[in-house]
């Protein structure tokens, strides 16, 4: 799928909480070792699932960086909803001065195409992505 990163780039771009760390939000962590885990950030603690066994664990607290000899902490950001489609939309609708007519034909065409039962851009088809790449990123 081409520019995939670039439609999650301009996305995140358009709404900046989606990389705040707050609940939800998909964290990889780089141990002492240089072992690397990728979890969700829970409020205070940190959920793993294990590569080794797919079990949850937790790892501790998300505010401390010395305890369990954590080396780096990167934020992957929260999933990438419609709502954040929308954000999106109307920037790029205030920018090139969109009618409301278009504005309203465009969304309607994009949340005909989201399955809005999994909310997740990394869950859509390929042609809902496809469709959202070709349509949103210059």
């Amino acid at each position: 799928m081409r520019n995939l990163t670039k439609i999650k780039k301009v996305i995140q771009k358009a709404n900046p909480s989606i990389m705040n760390l707050e609940f939800g939000c998909r964290i990889e962590i780089t141990w002492v070792g240089g072992e690397k885990e990728i979890g969700i950030h829970k409020g205070n603690f940190l959920t793993f699932k294990n590569d080794y066994n797919g079990e949850l664990q937790t790892n501790g607290c998300g505010c401390c960086s010395v305890s369990f000899e954590k080396k780096e902490v990167k934020i992957l950001g929260r999933p990438i909803t419609i709502a954040d489609i929308r954000i999106l939309l109307k920037k790029i609708a205030k920018k090139y001065k969109w009618t409301a007519q278009h504005f309203d034909c465009m969304w309607l065409k994009i949340s005909e195409k989201w399955n809005c039962l999994d909310d997740n851009l990394d869950n859509q088809s390929k042609p809902t992505k496809q469709f959202l790449i070709d349509n949103l990123v210059n």
